[in-house]
């Protein structure tokens, strides 16, 4: 189940179309970055996410769309606002093997 919708992603990407395949696109995206969410917080994706949550995934889901083209020897950087709105709901908790 996705915590952020098409429906959400549209509205902040200003995409009024009504077309499946951006739909589709868009489901990958969100797919992509609730992932990257997770493993950033180190735990898996909440039910429902708090504000600074979502606007880190949307924030993620906008570069994603935005360069969905690029290539070249240009370096990706990480957003450092996205970072700041995950590190306050990083888990801390750290696993020993024994």
């Amino acid at each position: 189940m996705s915590t952020i919708t098409v429906d959400q992603v549209k509205t902040y990407l200003r995409i009024d179309d009504e077309n499946a395949a951006n739909d589709n696109q868009i489901q990958t995206l969100i797919d992509a970055t609730e992932s990257h969410i997770a493993k950033q917080l180190g735990a898996d994706m909440p039910d429902t996410l708090e504000s600074p949550l979502i606007a880190a995934g949307l924030l993620m889901i906008g570069d994603l769309y935005a360069n969905r083209e690029l290539q070249g020897p240009e370096t990706y950087y990480q957003n450092q606002t996205f970072k700041r709105l995950l590190h306050p709901y990083r888990s801390m908790n750290v696993e020993i093997s024994q």
